[in-house]
């Protein structure tokens, strides 16, 4: 949808009308960054793989992880504090360098939100096909877990259809249960004596700088996505409050759980936590807490999807993708076509590997490291782009000209070590996939700038504040003095 241009000749802009403006709460929103942040599922392997990188000190790499991060949501909220955008990053880098540079993030969430959406829809009909022998339904296998991968993406596309207050307020619940479920068998295993809480060790750094830093930047991969509130903003009530609010909590409350479970670790153990639970007794525990990590996987899913279809929207409304993708379902406000296109996307694409014969834990891990890229590609953008941002509208601080490039420099460097041949298991394989779709991305972008110079004036769609953005409806009341019915 476009506005009137009011007879100057000058090309219409783009708007964000259709959405369900304002109709989901600062929980809702939160649970947003958290589903696709998916602490509970980062915490089922995550500590594992640190100790095994670091030979100790995995609580202390996520301490530090945590703070990085921090930083990095530090710049992020310096825009949601100003900008209400369904492009998330995208939006917020167009407005720092512009729209050339600017579809650099774009490529990066479009890679980080559709490809982690595959992994976790994969790593979700896993641990459900797990449970069933549970169940006395001893059956299994790669074709049963791809038809159920399936069908687990068709029920987040029949929620989101639905609205996205329904889909939230499903997040919402799911990621409670899940985090619930987790953290009691966090605790199971604490009691039972199958781990010890020894403060020396959780503040043990690795035996080597290393060790360490690779600690550091697998535990950094544990936070990708807690900004993706921000894709919701336009649909949020008190956006720039709120969005900024569910970041920090979400990085805080994921950074605090993971240093839990790293400090349960066994010392030297590179055993996931679901392995370690199954050595209880009961164990229903282990039941239990699968069941919460397949529940966290598919909010991560379903939660990734969301914010894939919001910068979809955002990039059909201002035409650099086709037009259609902006379309908006009048009755529940969803942009029904885009999330059509992204269900098609997020359902073949692993259907293709497994058919490929490649294994389903082979299929995660890889779709899981080239989201990661993507994440990490559209942090280095946007923390590099903030100070630019707010000295061009007369706001930049010491501290912001200073987190910007720092946070950058840190993204960077953990885009460089994680491709590196130095970490275990290394995917160059998927490294070339990366910067194959990031040539390829904006090798088309680039030309379609050239050949449709309107296009630069459309880039960066947001939505106009009202005064319901920043006040409590009571003091609105109070303010105008009237009274509400």
């Amino acid at each position: 949808m476009r506005t009137g241009n009011g007879g100057q000749g000058r090309p219409a802009r783009p708007t964000v009308a259709g959405l369900r403006r304002r109709s989901i709460g600062a929980p809702e929103l939160t649970a947003q960054s958290v589903a696709v942040t998916a602490p509970t599922l980062s915490t089922a392997a995550g500590p594992a793989s640190v100790a095994a990188v670091t030979g100790g000190g995995a609580a202390l790499s996520y301490v530090i992880a945590t703070a990085v991060m921090l930083l990095v949501a530090y710049c992020v909220s310096q825009y949601t504090r100003r900008v209400v955008a369904t492009g998330s990053l995208y939006t917020y880098a167009a407005l720092g360098f512009g729209p050339r540079a600017a579809f650099l993030a774009g490529i990066g969430l479009i890679i980080g939100y559709g490809v982690l959406a595959m992994a976790a829809m994969l790593l979700s009909a896993s641990h459900l096909v797990h449970l069933l022998p549970h169940l006395g339904l001893h059956i299994g296998g790669t074709p049963l877990i791809g038809a159920t991968a399936a069908l687990l993406a068709l029920a987040a596309v029949g929620c989101g259809l639905l609205g996205i207050t329904v889909t939230a307020r499903a997040s919402l619940a799911i990621e409670v249960t899940a985090i619930a479920l987790v953290v009691g068998a966090l605790l199971a295993l604490a009691v039972s004596g199958g781990a010890h809480l020894d403060l020396a060790h959780v503040l043990r750094p690795a035996p080597d700088w290393h060790g360490g830093v690779l600690g550091v930047v697998l535990a950094l991969t544990s936070f990708v996505g807690f900004e993706s509130s921000s894709a919701l903003s336009v649909e949020g009530r008190r956006p720039q409050v709120s969005v900024a609010r569910a970041m920090l909590r979400t990085v805080c409350g994921a950074g605090l759980l993971y240093v839990l479970a790293a400090a349960l670790q066994p010392r030297d153990s590179g055993t996931p936590l679901l392995d370690l639970l199954r050595t209880l007794d009961p164990p229903w525990v282990s039941v239990l807490a699968e069941v919460g990590v397949a529940a966290s996987a598919f909010a991560c899913m379903s939660g990734s999807i969301t914010a894939l279809v919001r910068l979809l929207f955002a990039l059909g409304r201002e035409g650099v993708l086709p037009e259609a993708l902006g379309r908006v379902r009048v009755r529940h406000g969803t942009p029904h076509i885009a999330l059509g296109l992204s269900a098609v996307s997020v359902i073949t694409v692993p259907a293709g590997m497994l058919l490929a014969g490649v294994t389903v834990d082979t299929a995660v891990d890889q779709l899981a490291t080239l989201a990661t890229f993507g994440y990490l590609l559209a942090y280095v953008v946007v923390s590099l782009s903030t100070p630019l941002f707010l000295r061009r509208i007369g706001e930049l601080t010491r501290p912001t000209a200073l987190a910007g490039p720092l946070a950058a420099a840190l993204m960077a460097t953990a885009i460089l070590l994680y491709s590196s041949p130095l970490v275990p298991d290394g995917h160059h394989g998927v490294v070339r996939l990366f910067l194959g779709l990031v040539v390829a991305g904006m090798a088309w972008y680039l030309p379609v700038l050239l050949r449709r110079p309107e296009l630069v004036e459309h880039v960066g769609i947001r939505d106009v504040p009202v005064a319901a953005d920043f006040y409590d409806p009571a003091d609105l009341d109070a303010l105008s003095g009237t009274r509400r019915p």
